[in-house]
């Protein structure tokens, strides 16, 4: 059985090697490939430059600080309470603000996913959050729109194209060329014959995986997740050709072929995930942005307006902060700023809560209709494995929450006590430390779904072993042929 399966092993080699159109798809596939990872490359690049960027800015802004108070306090200087380096209340709404930065994950230049939606870095003071989406980056809405062109698109929706090209005629056409009888008149099983066919086409989808994957390797240096992301792939590619070999079994002609499997691309990759983005987006829509940063300057307004009775208030709520004597000063600038801000925050809490609330249901939505469509599994797999995914998002946003909490507590007491910093002072300032999430969490995770592919590939596979046994080997062109034969040579 051995030396059998193995000549026709190498005989499918010699005719997949010889075939053009087989050959063509892999070369243009291994190109679209290689685009792909330069893409992500260069947008990893330029987060890494912005973030780097972002740590020189800082630090040579804390080092121009340190400088101004030493010079103050030397020269005696009057400064401007907005400006003085030396007040608590400047530092910390802005000229000291510090950022809370998201580093790119290793595997990130193999999936974009959300790191071009979603803010990589805030910049963090003691205004809170109701500061924070004013900070975002300028973007081309026709950019976020169409996306951008990684690895991760080219798996999605092109790797079951190239697996379908070479996989649509696999019974089909030797039928249709009469070569299949001639092959089943040796004590060879139709299986058999099919498991080499598959066989050599999978090892070359799987040559083309493979080196898309060492250059990943090489460029990140996470054997783990370049592992992870290999193994999702190859669960992919195996449904893909599972739709494939089901599809011959059925008996049809190479042209039918051909069109049901493309029917079947389409809805399980493109319509399938639109269905579900718009069922997750009307179920669960999201507060417009634009209201609530009118609800933010309406509110800001309101509380500056009543700013004596807002900073009353404020020393009410916190009597540990209340200058000696009780006395409240409302000319306090600082202490009436940030009063008003605190005001703000605690009113606008209820539309942010609700703004993120809805964004967590639509994710949640679309992550329970993953399991319709192998493509919508394979996205957020790739996107999980590269660190570019909301549940990574989310977790980071988690942290500069603590941190902006942090910042304010650190800030707050010396803002109403009216403390003055000195220039080694601003070297205490607090930092933002990302903690990444352990990649065994990462790995439990989509484990799920690459189960899920195995498990539909094997299912698949399963069911087409009884279409095979009663699979027509003559194709109606064959058969024609051969009751034609003895007509003819009457004829003659």
């Amino acid at each position: 059985d051995s030396p059998m399966m193995n000549r026709m092993l190498a005989f499918e080699w010699r005719a997949l090697r010889a075939d053009r159109a087989a050959a063509l798809v892999a070369v243009v596939y291994t190109l679209v490939l290689a685009y792909a990872l330069w893409n992500g490359w260069n947008w990893t690049r330029f987060q890494q430059h912005t973030l780097t960027q972002i740590d020189e800015e800082e630090s040579l802004r804390l080092t121009e600080m340190a400088d101004q108070i030493r010079m103050i306090e030397a020269k005696g200087l009057k400064v401007p309470s907005h400006s003085d380096p030396r007040l608590p209340g400047a530092v910390g709404m802005g000229s000291g603000a510090l950022h809370a930065k998201l580093p790119p994950h290793p595997l990130a230049l193999l999936s974009i996913g959300q790191s071009d939606l979603q803010p990589y870095y805030y910049r963090v003071t003691t205004r809170g959050r109701t500061a924070m989406p004013g900070s975002d980056e300028i973007e081309n809405p026709l950019h976020l729109l169409s996306g951008r062109f990684d690895i991760s698109f080219a798996i999605v929706f092109l790797l079951p194209l190239m697996v379908l090209a070479l996989s649509y005629n696999l019974l089909s056409g030797e039928r249709e060329n009469g070569t299949l009888a001639i092959v089943m008149s040796n004590p060879v099983p139709l299986a058999r014959i099919l498991t080499a066919k598959l066989t050599v086409r999978a090892g070359l989808v799987s040559a083309v995986i493979a080196t898309a994957a060492i250059v990943a390797l090489a460029l990140s240096g996470d054997v783990a997740s370049v592992l992870l992301w290999t193994l999702a792939v190859i669960a992919y590619a195996a449904f893909w050709f599972a739709v494939a070999v089901a599809v011959n079994a059925r008996g049809k002609a190479s042209a039918a072929n051909a069109v049901t499997l493309a029917v079947i691309w389409l809805g399980f990759v493109l319509l399938l995930p639109l269905t579900a983005s718009v069922a997750a987006q009307s179920i669960y829509p999201v507060p417009s942005r634009v209201e609530m940063i009118q609800a933010m300057r309406a509110a800001t307004n309101e509380a500056n307006r009543a700013g004596a009775k807002v900073l009353a208030q404020f020393f009410e709520e916190h009597p540990d902060l209340a200058p000696a004597g009780g006395q409240v000063d409302p000319s306090d600038f600082m202490a009436r700023y940030y009063a008003v801000q605190n005001n703000v925050e605690s009113r606008m809490r209820p539309v942010l809560d609700s703004y993120d609330r809805q964004l967590e249901n639509q994710q949640a939505l679309a992550a329970t209709f993953r399991f319709l469509s192998p493509a919508i599994l394979m996205q957020e797999t790739l996107n999980d494995i590269s660190g570019t995914s909301a549940h990574r998002y989310r977790h980071f946003r988690s942290q500069v929450d603590r941190y902006q909490a942090e910042w304010q507590n650190w800030f707050t007491p010396k803002i109403f006590r009216q403390v003055r910093f000195a220039a080694d002072d601003l070297s205490a300032l607090p930092r933002f430390r990302y903690v990444p999430e352990p990649f065994a969490d990462t790995a439990s995770r989509v484990s799920l779904s690459i189960a899920v592919m195995l498990a539909l590939a094997a299912g698949l596979f399963a069911l087409t072993t009884g279409s095979l046994r009663r699979y027509a080997v003559l194709g109606a062109l064959a058969l024609l042929m051969i009751l034609g034969a003895p007509h003819a040579a009457l004829a003659q």
